[in-house]
């Protein structure tokens, strides 16, 4: 005889179109709030103005991954990479004697 097991699986993401599946529910997603006290973990379906947003058609993430951004992330759009610098590889190929990229 076989023994069946309940199995759970935590996946953890900010992707909105994962989350705009109809059939996951707010009850199902918990939202985590770091902050220097520790992280607080809570029920999207408990959080705020969430219910109301699913009641009106938003999905579970339309009403939640707004109130996950951290605080200053647009700040981050302000630290530019700095360009590539070029580089200019030669590579022996057996084809012809050196071949430049």
């Amino acid at each position: 005889m076989q023994q069946r097991r309940r199995r759970q699986i935590v996946v953890s993401t900010h992707s909105t179109e994962l989350l705009s599946d109809k059939s996951i529910g707010a009850e199902e997603v918990l939202l985590l709030d770091p902050s220097p006290e520790g992280t607080t973990i809570r029920r999207a379906s408990d959080s705020g103005e969430v219910p109301a947003l699913l009641e009106g058609g938003f999905s579970v993430g339309e009403a939640t991954l707004p109130r996950t951004a951290p605080e200053h992330a647009s700040q981050l759009r302000l630290f530019r990479m700095p360009d590539p610098i070029p580089v200019n590889l030669v590579v022996e190929n057996p084809l012809s004697e050196y071949t430049s990229r």
